[in-house]
């Protein structure tokens, strides 16, 4: 068999952009011919593929055929730096991904992985087309956050979406907030593709859409995996729990990983985080009753030198991409 092949393809948008997507094959699925589940990650506000490259190649290793994606406006997709001009184009983004990942792999299942934003994008997807994705998995989903705008600033806020839709703003956090731990710092800090800025009209379409996650998780029937670190600053993840006990109609298995900071796939050895996704995806999702169930992870703070480190290749470029596919 082969070694896990790393490529990268585009999908065009419903509007003519380009989506970069990274393809990361398993072994003997060279020609989509595999059995394994097949997954797409979908990244959060400030990242891109580059992120998780390292993550979707583990997973490629054990068997898990992984793509994962750029939002419009972030990383190698076009589109206008940090801007959404509705949150149903970027869900319908995500769907024709999905729709050309589905047509390479027929007939085997397809899960989600949304991180931060990313979970609730994937969340959207899935009420959108609830036969169409065989789980959802999210880690540190952004449905609640400890970061709070006054009345009047939400106002002014709302207003600009409309008269100024492309005002941008700065993100309310950055590397720091992301990780404690000091190389994915320094790479965070250093990043160029790291999205900075994001326009009034996406701030405003991500706290819609966050609405409508809400209303739509009570009858949400796909299975759910939520990771959540006990150390984020970010996400409130009381907030977060409080959302997902509406979850009356799916399965939810809710695990609160001890000494892990925002950024998961930083705070776990990589083996550790990769054999629980594979071990999710290998069937334990269809077993599971409908309802929240728990499960409190023990640290990895002892384990300092098996946690990943940060990406060290620079990201491709837009001149690697492959023309679209039709």
């Amino acid at each position: 068999m082969s070694a896990p092949r790393d490529e990268l393809l585009t999908v065009p948008s419903g509007d003519g952009l380009a989506l970069a997507v990274g393809l990361h094959r398993c072994a003997g699925d060279e020609n989509g011919t595999g059995t394994g589940p097949v997954l797409l990650i979908v990244h959060g506000i400030a990242s891109h593929m580059g992120w998780y490259r390292q993550t979707a190649a583990a997973l490629a290793a054990r068997g898990v055929t992984t793509y994962v994606a750029d939002r419009r406006g972030c990383g190698l997709s076009q589109g206008d730096r940090g801007h959404m001009p509705r949150w149903g184009t970027a869900v319908d983004d995500i769907e024709r991904i999905a729709d050309e990942v589905r047509a390479r792999h027929p007939g085997r299942p397809l899960h989600l992985y949304g991180v931060s934003l990313g979970g609730v994008f994937c969340t959207a997807a899935a009420a959108a087309r609830p036969d169409h994705y065989a789980s959802v998995i999210m880690s540190s989903p952004g449905f609640a956050t400890h970061i709070t705008l006054p009345l009047r600033r939400r106002l002014r806020l709302m207003k600009r979406s409309v008269t100024k839709p492309r005002k941008l703003y700065n993100l309310p956090f950055g590397p720091e907030q992301l990780t404690d731990r000091p190389a994915w710092r320094a790479f965070l800090a250093s990043d160029p593709l790291r999205t900075r800025k994001v326009t009034a009209r996406f701030l405003v379409q991500m706290f819609l859409m966050i609405g409508h996650c809400r209303r739509q998780l009570k009858s949400l029937r796909t299975p759910l995996l939520v990771l959540l670190a006990a150390g984020d600053t970010i996400v409130d993840n009381a907030g977060v729990i409080a959302m997902l006990e509406r979850a009356h109609a799916a399965p939810v298995s809710l695990e609160v990983q001890a000494g892990a900071t925002h950024i998961l796939p930083a705070s776990v050895p990589r083996d550790v985080f990769v054999e629980r996704l594979v071990a999710w995806m290998g069937g334990e999702s269809a077993q599971l009753p409908t309802g929240l169930r728990r499960v409190d992870r023990p640290s990895h703070a002892d384990e300092s030198a098996a946690l990943p480190s940060p990406p060290s290749a620079a990201p491709p470029s837009r001149s690697a991409l492959e023309e679209p596919v039709s």
